[in-house]
């Protein structure tokens, strides 16, 4: 019997996302349920992150090796043809010639990542919503002009609706809060910094061959370094309060999260 209207073949890496909502979940509860102290150190909070990025360096070493010894069989298979070797002379060519422009794409992404994080915590007083129905917007936006994604009818259908009851929602929630026009600004930058971040990331995984644990081990490395100097030299995060407060609850949470 046929269904005029079926789910199709689920993906079973659908499970990936659905995991890292939960845990997403999980750190909300724990940052804002439980009050930690971390909360109120941004600093403390980006380097906990960061820390947490930092940790793709085990999959990326091993996801390295395997690639690496995957190369040299192939590299030994192929050794007696001449023609072989130079087309393998000329990818590694252009690689290198991708590979700065990578590390510099990547470099772009970990200080977005780190400004959108600032903000957020920084400027917590002022983010009176969350504008996270306008990502779909900002996403194929920028998809559009960096990945070159085109968008079919159905989907502008789709994006039109999400972004009319998004805005009734916003507006509905907003309706008693009295915002400013310092607070929408802050709040719709920081929703714009989050997507270019993952189209960029997206761009580099497509494009430039990178791995998501490469990206995310680099991100996090540069985003612990920028939180430990700022942590260091500005006064914009009491440090020593949190570390002479710390007690065996709130370093749970750290290592959770």
């Amino acid at each position: 019997m046929k269904f005029f209207i079926t789910i199709g073949t689920i993906n079973k890496y659908i499970a990936f996302p659905i995991i890292g909502g939960l845990f997403k979940f999980i750190a909300e509860l724990l940052l804002f349920k439980f009050k930690t102290k971390i909360y109120k150190h941004p600093f403390i909070l980006g380097i906990n992150s960061a820390l947490g990025m930092c940790l793709s360096f085990f999959p990326f070493i091993i996801e390295t090796i395997i690639s690496e010894s995957l190369k040299k069989n192939y590299s030994n298979y192929e050794k007696n043809s001449q023609k072989k070797e130079q087309q393998i002379d000329y990818y590694s060519k252009q690689f290198n010639k991708i590979k700065s422009f990578k590390y510099l794409l990547i470099l772009s992404a970990g200080a977005l990542d780190f400004l959108q994080r600032f903000l957020t915590f920084y400027f917590i007083d002022d983010i009176i919503d969350n504008f996270w129905i306008f990502d779909v917007l900002f996403l194929s936006i920028f998809s559009y002009f960096i990945l070159k994604t085109k968008l079919y009818i159905h989907q502008y259908i789709s994006l039109s609706g999400i972004i009319i009851f998004g805005i009734i929602l916003i507006v509905i929630n907003l309706y008693d809060k009295n915002p400013t026009f310092r607070s929408i600004i802050i709040v719709y930058s920081i929703e714009i910094i989050y997507t270019l971040n993952i189209v960029l990331n997206k761009f580099s995984m497509e494009k430039l061959f990178c791995s998501p644990f490469e990206i995310s081990f680099y991100e996090g490395l540069f985003v612990l370094i920028l939180n430990l100097i700022l942590l260091k030299f500005t006064n914009k995060d009491d440090y020593s309060t949190y570390f002479n407060n710390l007690d065996s609850k709130e370093i749970w949470i750290f290592i959770l999260l």
